[in-house]
């Protein structure tokens, strides 16, 4: 008899540990997760943007007319004031001439010279015209004295002799041109070895518009450059501001004195004020190959010229720009968060399970998201959930929860 009961308590105790190893087996096991805390706090939502400084009234300094630039003197980063001769340009020589492109010029000039050899003929036979003109009208003035003429002959001598003074006007007119047109010829056949002396009375010179520096000089050696062509620009890197090229959506977020943080100059972040996003958008091609629409926003430094003197015209910086800010909101962490259903929702951590629960929110950052509904402070949530974690399931948090 006690053998058998003490059988019957082996049977019973194995059949503990089966049944334990069955449960532990087909049970419902708890799925590893990272959990974040709901909390109450400051939130402020931006729009980053890479930029680069740039001087505020930046002046190009480019050639009035076609010349020979002398060598520019200056390099980046001398001081300029306002008057001082900046560049000096002169006449442009000739260019040598070929066998053929001189003998062109000899006939043009012999041509030329022929042409005007016959405007001072014409001269000649107009002034000839013109005296046998006068001659006729003193011998009819003297017979009408005697009426041996008519009033008629009269008049037409007077008309005669004034077509003949106005065809010797334009005679020595016609001669004025020839005489032009044989000079103009002339100097075709100038070479650059027969200017002997250069005179600088011609020379053009360029002057500084501002007192500042140079930033760049675009043509620093000698050189025949075109009119309009950038010779130099310079500024005041005194006065400087942030231009930021955002896509359009996220500058038409942005008001004017919106706050700005700049960051990765070289130095301490520092802080600004949009004072204009321009109207006018353009379009870019970013480095994937998209077409993007961007606009340009302007920012003004906040801080004292100390603060920020070491930067220059075109130095790289990234900003943030501040579009929405609250001392107190409750957020969660954006890595609770995902879509079901075209809702947002999270899994809350309660009593070593998750339950399923959707969230509305409102503003949105790169870590957390405004809680509107469906959340409350302190709340733990479930942090990057897999598809293994089910509403009402088993979820074990990791080792920093474990209190």
């Amino acid at each position: 008899m006690r053998i058998a009961w003490s059988r019957f308590v082996l049977i019973g105790f194995f059949a503990i540990i089966v049944l334990g190893a069955l449960a532990i087996i087909f049970g419902p096991s708890a799925v590893d997760v990272e959990l974040g805390r709901v909390t109450l706090g400051p939130m402020q939502v931006t729009v980053d943007s890479e930029g680069k400084t740039r001087v505020k009234e930046l002046y190009e300094i480019s050639a009035p007319i076609k010349g020979r630039l002398q060598r520019v003197p200056f390099k980046a980063g001398d001081a300029v004031t306002k008057g001082q001769v900046l560049a000096t340009l002169e006449p442009i020589s000739p260019e040598f001439l070929t066998v053929r492109s001189l003998s062109e010029a000899q006939a043009k000039m012999q041509a030329a010279k022929a042409k005007r050899d016959l405007a001072e003929a014409d001269i000649k036979r107009c002034e000839a015209e013109v005296e046998y003109a006068e001659s006729e009208l003193r011998r009819i003035q003297a017979l009408k004295k005697t009426g041996a003429n008519t009033q008629h002959e009269l008049d037409e001598a007077l008309k005669n002799i004034k077509i003949k003074n106005a065809e010797l006007e334009v005679a020595k007119k016609n001669l004025l041109e020839k005489e032009q047109e044989l000079a103009l010829a002339k100097a075709g056949l100038i070479q650059p070895a027969s200017l002997q002396h250069k005179s600088h009375s011609h020379d053009v010179q360029v002057y500084s518009p501002i007192d500042g520096k140079v930033l760049k000089v675009e043509q620093e050696s000698e050189a025949v450059v075109n009119p309009s062509q950038v010779i130099m620009r310079v500024g005041d890197p005194r006065i400087l501001e942030v231009e930021l090229e955002m896509l359009s959506e996220d500058a038409a977020k942005l008001s004017i004195g919106a706050e700005t943080m700049i960051e990765a100059w070289g130095g301490p972040t520092l802080k600004g004020r949009v004072y204009r996003v321009e109207p006018l958008g353009f379009t870019k091609v970013s480095s994937l190959g998209i077409e993007e629409q961007r606009a340009l926003v302007l920012v003004d430094f906040e801080e004292p010229r100390e603060s920020w003197e070491k930067l220059g015209h075109g130095y790289g910086l990234d900003a943030r720009v501040v579009v929405w800010e609250s001392p107190k909101v409750l957020k969660v962490p954006m890595g609770a968060l995902f879509r079901k259903k075209n809702q947002w929702a999270t899994y809350v951590f309660k009593d070593r399970k998750a339950y399923l629960n959707t969230v509305e929110i409102g503003h949105t950052t790169t870590y957390y998201a405004e809680v509107l509904s469906g959340l409350k402070k302190d709340d733990l949530v479930v942090l990057y959930p897999s598809d293994r974690v089910m509403d009402g399931g088993y979820v074990r948090p990791g080792s920093e929860w474990q209190r």
